[in-house]
């Protein structure tokens, strides 16, 4: 996996978990990770390695499989092509904020 797609699904945890207004400790306790971990990955000091970002994932159920309607499997398309014209090294970024915008919409 690359640093680009760890970011992103760090970006994707750290949104998911203030969304569920879940603290660090709380997420490293139900991850059965340590607390310095998820704050230096959510800091970007870590890229962490594949199975931590996992057990993050599954206590937050964001590895579950989704259906969705079709209105977002379209805009879902749509993005695709999109992100796959930056290039790859430089995808990290707009991706987070990407992230982060959608689940702050997702919270009011």
């Amino acid at each position: 996996m690359s640093k680009v797609d760890k970011k992103a699904r760090i970006a994707a945890i750290t949104a998911e978990r203030k969304r569920l207004n879940m603290t660090q400790a709380e997420l490293a306790a139900a991850a059965d990770v340590s607390l310095k971990t998820v704050g230096n990955m959510e800091a970007g000091r870590t890229a962490g390695q594949e199975g931590t970002i996992a057990r993050m994932e599954a206590a937050l159920g964001l590895n579950e499989a989704t259906e969705y309607d079709e209105s977002t499997a379209q805009l879902l398309a749509l993005m695709g092509p999109l992100i796959q014209r930056i290039p790859e090294s430089q995808r990290a970024t707009p991706i987070a904020q990407c992230i982060a915008i959608l689940a702050s919409a997702g919270q009011g």
